[in-house]
C-alpha cells in the first residue's frame, strides 16, 4: 500500500510539473473575443504573444524573420511580384514579411475583422500603416472571384485542407478562378504538409491529389518541399525555376543590403534535388479522382493523413 501510494504522488507530481511547464509556454492570459467565426484568445509569456482560434494555437507574433523564411522563397518565384495578393489565416505578420521594394500593392484578405481588432494593441508590425497595404475582410474565394484587380503573385495562407471551408482553396474551380486574376505569368503559391525524404502511399495521395487539381489548370508547376511543400502554379512556362543561382540574382533585387534574410539564405532553403525529387514522386501518381467542390477529396485525403499521422485505432480505409 505504501508503495501504490509513492506511486500516485510521483505521478501526481509528475503531472503538475507538466501542467506547469505546459501553463509556461502557453504564457499568461492577455484577453479573449468572440466573433460569428470563432473565439480567439491572446496570452504573452517574455515578451512573445501567442494566438488561439477555437483553442488551437494558430501562430505567434512579433516573429517577422521566421515568417520572412517562408516569404521569401514564394516571392522569388515570379521575376518581378508588383501586385500581390495574399490569403490568410489570421498570420498578420505574414503581410509584413511579404512587404518588400519589389512589392508596389499587396491586398490581405483575411475573413474575421476581430482578429485584427484583437490583436491591435500588442502588434506592432508597419504593415498596416503602409499605404501599399490593403486589409480586405471578405472570403478569399468571393474575392478573388469577384475583383477586377489582376495580380502578378497569389499566395494562400491557409495551411491543409483540414476543413470543407479550408479545401475550397485547392478545387478546380478556385484554380480556375485564380488563373483568370493572374497578370500573363503570375503565380499561384500554396503550401501543404509534406516530407523531405519519403512520400509513401497516405501522403502521396494526399499530394497527388491536389497536383494533378493543380497542373490540369496551370502548365507549370513546381514543388519546393520540405517538412512543409509550397506548390507552385504558373499561367507561363520559365517563370518557376528551380535554379538557385537565379532565384538568388531575383532576390538580390530588391531585398536591401543588411534587410533578414540576405538574398543567399535562398541555397539554404531551396534545393533543386529535393524539389525534382518531390515533383518525380508525386506527379507520377494518379489519383482517382481531382479536388472539386462538390467532390472534396484532397479534404478526404488530408483526415486520411491526418489519422495516420497520429496513429488512430480508427483507420481502416
Amino acid at each position: 500500500l505504501r508503495r501504490v501510494a509513492l506511486t500516485g504522488r510521483m505521478v501526481r507530481k509528475a503531472l503538475n510539473g507538466e501542467l506547469a511547464a505546459s501553463a509556461s509556454a502557453v504564457g499568461t492570459f492577455v484577453r479573449s473575443a468572440d466573433s460569428p467565426y470563432q473565439n480567439i484568445v491572446l496570452s504573452e509569456a517574455n515578451g512573445q504573444y501567442n494566438v488561439f482560434f477555437n483553442g488551437q494555437y494558430s501562430f505567434c507574433f512579433p516573429d517577422v524573420s521566421t515568417y520572412s523564411l517562408t516569404a521569401i522563397p514564394v516571392l522569388v518565384q515570379h521575376p518581378a511580384p508588383r501586385n500581390v495578393l495574399l490569403i490568410d489565416g489570421g498570420n498578420l505578420e505574414m503581410a509584413e514579411a511579404m512587404l518588400r521594394d519589389c512589392v508596389k500593392q499587396l491586398d490581405y484578405v483575411q475573413l474575421d475583422p476581430q482578429v485584427l481588432q484583437t490583436l491591435q494593441p500588442e502588434l506592432k508590425s508597419p504593415a498596416f500603416r503602409d499605404k501599399r497595404v490593403r486589409v480586405l475582410h471578405t472570403d478569399g474565394r468571393r474575392h478573388v472571384r469577384t475583383t477586377d484587380r489582376r495580380y502578378d503573385l497569389i499566395f494562400v495562407h491557409l495551411g491543409d485542407p483540414s476543413t470543407a471551408a479550408t479545401n475550397r482553396y485547392y478545387t478546380l474551380e478556385f484554380f480556375r478562378e485564380v488563373r483568370r486574376k493572374l497578370h500573363p505569368g503570375g503565380v499561384l503559391a500554396f503550401t501543404l504538409s509534406s516530407n523531405e525524404t519519403y512520400f509513401g502511399d497516405t501522403l502521396g495521395n494526399y499530394s497527388a491529389t491536389i497536383f494533378h487539381t493543380l497542373k490540369r489548370v496551370f502548365p507549370a508547376v513546381l514543388i519546393d518541399s520540405g517538412d512543409t511543400a509550397t506548390f507552385f502554379g504558373s499561367t507561363r512556362d520559365g517563370v518557376l525555376t528551380g535554379d538557385q543561382e537565379e532565384l538568388v540574382a531575383r532576390a538580390r533585387g530588391w531585398l536591401k543590403p543588411g534587410e533578414f534574410p540576405p538574398p543567399e539564405i535562398l541555397y539554404s532553403l531551396f534545393f533543386p534535388d529535393r524539389s525534382q525529387f518531390a515533383y518525380e514522386q508525386i506527379s507520377k501518381r494518379q489519383p482517382d479522382r481531382l479536388n472539386t467542390d462538390l467532390l472534396p477529396a484532397a479534404y478526404l485525403d488530408y483526415l486520411l493523413l491526418w489519422d495516420r499521422q497520429v496513429e488512430s485505432r480508427f483507420h481502416v480505409l
